[in-house]
This record gives structure tokens, sequence and C-alpha cells, in this order.
């Protein structure tokens, strides 16, 4: 079984996050989940410290631009917007989240590049045949 590490970018300066990444790196942990992460307690909203990073997507590119590909990352999302697009009980604008949506895209194309050459087109192939597969279930 493969370990993933989550790492935040919550609260955290570049220092510790280079830090936890070369201890897993010395460990022979490849994987990653990049996560904005929640505020700690008492905290509303996400702020960035100094040091830091704003957002996900600059995480995930320090993580390449310091460590290649010797990291396979994976990033998350929301299907209804990130809860800060979210508006009382309405839920999200179209205007927020196709903004949102658009997000989405640039970290998941900041981190497909791995995917694709980790995996031959065959099992590329493979993989969207069982997604369609079981997004076919979970729509019945």
């Amino acid at each position: 079984m493969e370990t993933i590490m989550h790492l935040t970018c919550m609260n955290i300066p570049v220092e510790k996050i280079d830090h936890a990444l070369n201890t897993i790196k010395a460990n022979g942990i490849q994987n990653v989940l990049a996560l904005k992460g929640d505020p700690p307690h008492g905290q509303d909203k996400f702020v960035q410290v100094a040091g830091g990073f704003a957002c996900v997507l600059d995480l995930v590119q320090h993580i390449r631009a310091k460590y290649g590909d010797y990291f396979g990352i994976t990033v998350a999302g929301y299907p209804k917007a990130h809860p800060d697009m979210i508006q009382g009980d309405e839920g999200a604008t179209l205007e927020a989240y196709n903004s949102d949506l658009a997000y989405l895209k640039r970290k998941t194309l900041s981190v497909v590049l791995k995917f694709w050459k980790s995996f031959s087109h065959v099992k590329i192939l493979e993989l969207c045949e069982i997604f369609i597969l079981w997004s076919a279930i979970r729509e019945a």
C-alpha cells in the first residue's frame, strides 16, 4: 500500500513545507495531496502567512519547480464550488462557480503532466473508461 502525504499551505511558511517534503523524499514517499487546509481554530478565513503560499496552485508550482517530477501530486476540488464562493442557501452564483471551476482546471493541469508521464496511453484510456462507468452508475 502506498502512502500519500496530506500537505496544506495554511499558515505554513515555505521552509517548513520544504522540510516536510525533504523528509518524505528521504523516506521514499512520492505521493502528495496538496490542500489549502482549514483555517486554525478561531479564524474564519485563510490568511497567507509571511513566507507562505497564497493558494494551492502556488504550492503545486513550488513543488514542481523545486522537486521536478519526483512527487506525484494530487489536488482536491468541490463539486458545488469552494465554500468561499457559496453565498447562503442559494449556493454559488454562476460567475463564482465558473471562476472556481477555472481555478480547479488550473490546479488540475498543474499536476496532469506528471500523471501523463507516469502512465501509458493505454492505462489513461482504461482509467477514463472506469471513470465513465463510475459516473453512469452514480447517475443511475
